[in-house]
């Protein structure tokens, strides 16, 4: 999730600061493989998504209040808003995979949890 974070925010930060609003797909799977995610440490991961986290929010502020308007090659023209919406309910959905992962459900339409990045 953090890398998927730091996509979306450096996409967002180069409409905000730049005005280039083209951006292209990625496929997921090769960035994982890429990365390595089977390898590394849970503490590791926890902090470097804590600062995408972070990253992402100030990212995504600036972009809602300057009313980006993304062009992806894929999905067409995307808002900052729907950007924001798509990125919290792809990561509604990591929080719902570890909860089965590590035995505990997460109810549906509550993440629950800590909140990263407060």
């Amino acid at each position: 999730m953090g890398d998927h974070l730091r996509i979306w925010a450096e996409r967002l930060a180069g409409a905000w600061l730049s005005g280039e609003v083209e951006v292209g797909g990625y496929d997921p799977d090769l960035l994982a493989r890429a990365r390595g995610y089977e390898g590394l440490s849970l503490s590791g991961a926890l902090w470097s998504l804590e600062r995408a986290v972070a990253d992402w929010r100030e990212s995504a502020v600036s972009a809602l209040r300057a009313g980006v308007v993304l062009r992806h090659a894929a999905r067409g023209a995307l808002r900052a808003g729907d950007v924001v919406l798509n990125n919290a309910h792809d990561g509604h959905h990591h929080v719902r995979d570890v909860g089965r992962v590590v035995g505990r459900d997460v109810p549906r339409g509550r993440p629950g949890g800590r909140v990263v990045g407060r």
